[in-house]
Order: structure tokens, then sequence, then C-alpha cells
């Protein structure tokens, strides 16, 4: 692929347009599944970088020139962004109100307003999770980084206009400041249990822009020393962050410095004569980082699309055959979109500032139009057959299963508050000894079971989703819940403990075993065993079939793809087991006793018995409760 001559008034450096390459490679490539990309997600993060650096380029020049307007930023800016963003928009609209249903087509309409306002960051962080399957589903969740992108040129420009009149030095020094500042909030956000916070918002992932800014505000007017293999190293440590990194990795946090101070290293070295930039300048590579932009706009619609009407597992032909579109689909808006409308003899000042209005007014009005309709449910309802509803109808019970209360001594809470400590001590003035289920998410499914199948009156729980022993955050609570077991041990009967399986994994599917993460586990159930009777509940199935997906409505429940099930929960249980013995505390094979099969387990009774790809609904509580009782221990304890 040779790539056309780009467009620019800057020095044309082929070696950005190969980094470019490579960040929304790796991005596609997580996104498509691939493990050996498992941390590709930092492609985003090398974007920042070089987003930070070129606009601080072409800022410092304007000013050193005395030209420096505003307007005319802000106008390349939309010429740069917003064309290619409102056509992936304008195609996205036809098949979310096609193949959404009315609670993801609501999502998908607040999300058109918040893309349009430029706030999309805002509104995922308060939804959602980046690495929550559901997540996967909501075709525009990647333009939370387009928000953060834009926020920052809204306001850095502003600022670099007030240090830029006291002198370089003066002025990097005061962009490193800001830069300490970000990445310190960043630091302490996620080390204090804010990681959605420290994900989306701009104030937390501005320093990975002004490593950027500052590395065009050192090199502004200056010619870099020649250092090649800074350049060679800079690549080494994208491209390290690419394949260790994983999701568990705390992201963004000081993993990030080794992507982005690695771009900065290409940016500011990376020369036509040497090795990393002959590497970074060959013809594909330049080819796909000059489409990188709409490229990065086309992805994840598709495979957010393909999974909800499809299948949520994406083969490998499947994500080849996606990620090969993507690149056409971004060609092809990258010739015939971006390209005309930064060209200022063919789109002028005003014709980019109407689009840029009546994108925002169209956009914003039709997703207010869905936001106001609640994503359309009857419109929705009016389209199945009559024994598409009835599955539909079982799907809206399941996705709404509630946490089990019987309004006495049955209860559950996320963390230690001063409601939950005064309740349990009155059920235990009244009751006596509690059973107790500490855990994640997979904590609330077991604390569910537990309580609907218990004749024992007092059983409680302490669960909060996303919280595991092995990788705590301080608003998690197991070290509080470990206090609260020394202090009212004698009102325990049994402590049992459950977390999601997955996360034991290697990327959540895959062996070897996370056998750091497991010894962590197994010290922290340990030490619960030395303060009262514990029992480790095992992991649970995870059939791998998000419910919430419309193509499970076109499907019979036998054509349903059961291949979609993490199948390394098997090996997981059975080295739990193994490694259990000699070990304080029990360890219950959760997998053996349910005996989960998709044929018989999947919908039983016309009810589905998970809520969404691994959690149990109502009727699986139910279900799965009562194969609890298969074990002589669990069925004394809970007076079965």
């Amino acid at each position: 692929m040779t790539p056309p001559k780009p467009a620019t008034h800057t020095p044309y450096r082929p070696e950005i347009d190969g980094l470019r390459a490579l960040a929304v490679l790796a991005v596609i490539l997580f996104h498509a599944g691939f493990p050996a990309f498992s941390g590709g997600y930092a492609g985003v993060d090398v974007f920042f970088v070089i987003s930070g650096y070129l606009i601080t380029q072409l800022l410092l020049a304007d000013h050193a020139a005395g030209r420096m307007s505003l307007r005319t930023f802000y106008e390349r800016r939309a010429r740069r962004i917003l064309p290619a963003l409102f056509l992936v928009m304008a195609v996205s609209v036809p098949f979310a109100a096609l193949w959404l249903m009315p609670e993801q087509l609501l999502g998908f309409s607040q999300s058109l307003v918040a893309v349009s306002l430029f706030a999309s960051n805002f509104l995922f962080w308060h939804n959602s999770g980046y690495f929550e399957a559901a997540a996967e589903l909501k075709p525009l969740l990647h333009t939370w980084s387009l928000s953060v992108e834009e926020q920052y040129y809204i306001v850095f420009p502003l600022i670099l206009g007030v240090i830029w009149r006291y002198g370089q030095r003066r002025m990097v020094a005061a962009l490193f400041g800001l830069l300490l500042l970000s990445f310190a909030a960043s630091e302490i956000a996620w080390r204090n249990g804010y990681a959605m916070l420290n994900f989306y918002l701009t104030p937390f992932r501005a320093w990975e822009l002004l490593i950027g800014s500052l590395t065009a505000a050192l090199l502004f007017q200056r010619t870099a020393p020649r250092l090649p293999g800074a350049a060679l190293l800079g690549l080494v440590m994208i491209t390290a962050s690419f394949v260790l990194y994983d999701k568990e990795t705390p992201f963004p946090s000081v993993y990030a410095l080794l992507p982005t101070l690695g771009a900065a290293l290409v940016l500011a070295f990376a020369r036509a004569d040497c090795a990393a930039g002959r590497l970074l300048s060959l013809p594909p590579l330049r080819g796909i980082g000059l489409i990188s932009y709409s490229a990065y706009l086309w992805h994840f619609p598709l495979f957010a699309f393909y999974k909800i009407r499809v299948s949520h597992m994406v083969s490998t032909p499947a994500a080849w055959l996606l990620i090969g579109a993507c690149l056409a689909l971004a060609y092809l808006s990258w010739r015939y979109v971006e390209q005309p409308f930064r060209d200022k003899t063919r789109v002028s000042r005003r014709g980019i500032a109407a689009l840029s209005c009546a994108g925002i007014v169209l956009f914003a009005g039709i997703g207010l139009w869905g936001h106001v309709q609640r994503g359309f449910p009857e419109t929705f309802a009016g389209r199945l057959s009559p024994e598409q509803a009835v599955r539909y109808s079982a799907l809206q019970t399941a996705v709404r299963s509630p946490t089990f209360k019987d309004g006495a001594c049955k209860f559950r809470g996320e963390g230690l508050t001063a409601d939950f400590r005064a309740q349990f001590a009155s059920c235990a003035k009244t009751h006596g000894q509690a059973v107790l289920i500490l855990g994640d998410s997979h904590g609330m499914d077991l604390y569910n079971a537990m309580a609907s199948v218990a004749a024992r009156p007092f059983v409680v729980g302490i669960s909060k989703g996303g919280c595991r022993p092995h990788t705590p955050h301080l608003d998690c609570p197991y070290e509080d819940a470990a206090a609260f077991i020394e202090a009212n041990k004698a009102s325990l009967a049994v402590v049992f403990y459950k977390q999601k399986g997955s996360y034991l994994l290697t990327e959540y599917r895959r062996l070897p075993l996370r056998l750091d993460l497991i010894s962590l586990t197994e010290e922290y159930v340990a030490r619960l065993a030395a303060l009262a009777p514990t029992v480790w509940i095992g992991a649970q199935a995870e059939p791998g079939i998000d419910i919430g997906a419309l193509n499970i409505l076109f499907h019979d429940a036998a054509a349903l793809d059961s291949g979609a099930e993490n199948t390394g929960i098997a090996p997981l249980d059975a080295a739990l087991l193994a490694r259990s013995v000699g070990k304080p505390y029990r360890y219950v094979s959760l997998y053996s006793l349910v005996d989960y099969s998709f044929d018989r387990d999947f919908i039983v009774d016309g009810q589905y018995t998970h809520s969404d790809t691994d959690h149990w609904s109502t009727a699986g509580e139910q279900l799965f409760g009562a194969r609890l009782l298969r074990d002589a221990g669990i069925a004394e304890v809970l007076g079965r």
C-alpha cells in the first residue's frame, strides 16, 4: 500500500504515521480478542501523546509567527475530528434502531447526546466499566477518548497562551508541573478505589497528553540530539505494554509510563535514517497511519454490532473479516470525507462551521428523542413475532434479577455501614449465629442463592462487584470484613467466600492459571479461616452468552453458541481443589456440585438462568441454590 501524500502545512514525518498505525492496530486487535494483544488498549495512550505533541507544535509555531488564533485552531480541530465522526454516527443510527433492545437503544441515544457535546467520557464513566462484557455492546463507547482530547483542546490553548509569554524555560517548567499534578491525581484516584473516574475523566488523563506537549515544548526551535537507540527503545517500550499488560493492569497509572514515555522517545528521536524511523516509515504502516483516525472510529461499532446481531463470540475468521472491513471503510472515509473537509479550498470556514453546528444539533436531537421515548419499547415489541415476544419477556425478567431480601435478617450490603452493623447485631440477639457470604459479584449470586433456599433465618452477605482480595482497592470490603469477622466470630456459624473464577485465569479465559493471584486469594481465605470456620465456594460455570444482545432472540436455545462457555473454569476448579488439601479452610467445588449443562440449564421452564454472560438470574439462583444442598455440610449449615 503506497500512501498518498498527506495534506499538511507542517514538515511531514512519516514515522509519526507509522506510530499511529501501531497504536490503532493494537487497539483493534485488542478489541478483536487476540490474546497476544492483551494490552492493546494502551494504543489509546500512545494516541494521547501523539495528539499532545502535534497540537503543541502547531500552537507554538503560531505563537512564534505572531499568527495565533483560537478561532483558526478550533476550526482545524473541527475539520479534523467532526466530519468522519458524524459519518460513523450517522451510519450507526439505523443499525442501532434495528438491532438494539430498548434498554440498549436508550443508552445509545444518550451516547449520541454526549458525543455531540464532547462529553461521552462523563456518560461512560457514570454508566460502565471499559472492560466489562456489557461495554462491548455499546457502539460508541470508544468515543470517550475523543471527548478527553476535545476537552484538552478546549483548555490547553488557553493555558499555553498564558505561559508562552514567560519564555521557553518557564513554559516547560509550567507544563512539567501540570503533568506532575495530573499524574499524581491519577495515582491517587486508582489507588483509592476510583478506577473508572481515573480511566475516563480528563484531569486524570491529561498527563499523557502533556507528555506529548512537553516533548514538543522541549524541542521547539531545536534539533533533537541524534540518539537512534532511544527511538528503538521507545518502540520496544510501546510493544511491551501491548503484549505484557492485560485487563487487570491498573490503567492509567504508573504502568502507563511505559507506552507514553516510549511514544515520547519515538517522537523525539525517530528519524528517517535510523532503524526505528525506517521501520515506522514502511509504506504499509504509513498508509494505515494516515487512515488511523477513521479506523479507530469504525472498529468499535463494527465489533459491537456483530456481537449484538450475530454472536457475542467473535471467531478468528470473523475477526479478520471485521478488521478488513474496518480498514476498507477507514480508507473510504479518509479519502472522501476527511480529506475534502480538511481542504479549505473545497470547504470554507463558514461551511465547516455550518456542518459542525448542524451535526451537533441533529445528533443531539436524535439522541434526546430516543432518551425521551426510553428506547422506543413499543416499536421494538411491535417487530417481534409471538415466539420472540415470549423470549423477550423472559429476558427482561432475567436481566432485572433483584437482590434477595426478606425484610428481616436475610440482607446484603456492599460494605460494613453503620446500618449493616446495627442490623447484624439486632439479628444476632434474635437468631444467634449467622451465615456470612463474602465476595464479589459472584458472591452476590451465592448470597441470593443461599438466602433463597436457606431455612436458617439469619443469612447475610458482604459483596461488591469488581472487588477481589488479590487486586484490592480501598473501597472494597475485604479488610473491613476480616476485622468484622474477628469481632463477631461468636455470632458466625460459617463464612463462605466466593469470587468470579475467570479472574484467576490468564486474560479471563486461558491457561496458564494466574498462580500469583491464586496464592494471594488463598492467603486471604486462610486468614479468615483463622478467625471463623471458612468455606471457599469454587468457581461457577460462565456460559459466555450475553442475553442482553439482540441475536439471542433469533435463535432457538438449542442453536445458541454454547461454544462461548469459558472452558478455563474446569481446570481452574480442579487446581483449586487440589491446592486446598491441608489448608485451614474447606474448598467446595461448585462447578461439580451444580453440574451445569448448557443444553439442560441455560433455559429451564422458559426462564433464563443467567442475567448476563456469567451471573445467575433469580431463576438460576433458585435452581442452582437447590443444587447447593447436595453438599451435606452446606445443607446442614443452611438448616436443610
